[in-house]
């Protein structure tokens, strides 16, 4: 719960870093994987995480889709939005006797959308939405797992093989 109203702040704030104003409301349009084609300026947003930004960054990179990531939201063509989080979760319990002992690990869970601004204000264009657990410690890293999403649509818009 803690992460998808992290997820939803973060959202509103690169909405209104997007449009410049404060927005009453926000309104979505729902887009195509083809709305990608020929889009090459991203701006990716992990809000105050610059390691999951260079994370996130780095995974795409090694794709090799010749993308341009930008800096500023006013230069990107597509937006790619993702918060990530540990959360503890209770796995089991064990009962010796009167004793009662609660068996916790910690797990990383992710959010992320891929959206287009549009000229309308206050809206955006989702493409992709994106919800990713790690239960189990040889699974890949929700910002990975993220990442290969929108590879895999980027290459799917643009005609381009998996390599």
């Amino acid at each position: 719960m803690k992460i998808f109203i992290v997820f939803l702040c973060c959202l509103f704030g690169t909405a209104l870093a997007v449009f410049g104003q404060v927005a009453p409301q926000l309104n979505y349009e729902y887009g195509k994987v083809s709305d990608l084609k020929n889009l090459k300026k991203v701006f990716v947003d992990t809000g105050s995480s610059v390691k999951d930004r260079e994370n996130l960054i780095k995974e795409i990179e090694n794709a090799k889709l010749d993308l341009e990531f930008v800096g500023k939201l006013d230069e990107a063509e597509m937006i790619l939005s993702f918060r990530g989080d540990k959360i503890e979760v209770v796995n089991g319990a064990v009962v010796i006797g009167n004793n009662v002992g609660v068996a916790r690990e910690k797990q990383l869970v992710g959010k992320g959308m891929v959206f287009l601004p549009t000229n309308k204000p206050d809206t955006i264009r989702v493409i992709l939405n994106f919800e990713s657990q790690r239960d189990k410690y040889f699974e890949k890293k929700p910002f990975v797992k993220f990442a290969r999403e929108f590879i895999k649509a980027y290459r799917e818009a643009n005609g381009l093989k998996d390599k």
